[in-house]
């Protein structure tokens, strides 16, 4: 059995940000990449609606959900525009009522 990363939009993630959160049934136990603390890796596409290089916030949008994006040092964003289509990895949070992705790799794809 192969790991892998599932692809989900911005969508997915705020309709099922518990599930996702917990581990539960929407990510199958035993074939998805955990990072350290045991926390499913994902992969979230959609569109950019704002970046800020100084926050270092990144806002995806996608059917009318939008996810808020924290990137780290170590992603590459310095090309990133309002409107370009991006794949971005990394864990959901949550802090007090809003989930949003802790970023470990952007990736441009047009």
């Amino acid at each position: 059995m192969t790991t892998t990363i599932p692809l989900l939009t911005p969508r997915q993630v705020i309709f099922h940000s518990a599930d996702l959160l917990l581990a539960k049934k929407a990510l199958p136990d035993d074939n998805v990449i955990r990072n350290a603390a045991g926390k499913p890796m994902v992969q979230i596409q959609g569109q950019v609606a704002l970046w800020d290089p100084e926050l270092q916030r990144l806002d995806m949008v996608h059917q009318g959900a939008k996810l808020i994006v924290r990137t780290t040092q170590s992603c590459d964003v310095t090309c990133l525009e309002v409107g370009k289509t991006v794949v971005v990895e990394g864990v959901l949070k949550k802090e007090q009522r809003r989930t949003f992705l802790e970023a470990t790799k952007v990736q441009i794809m047009d």
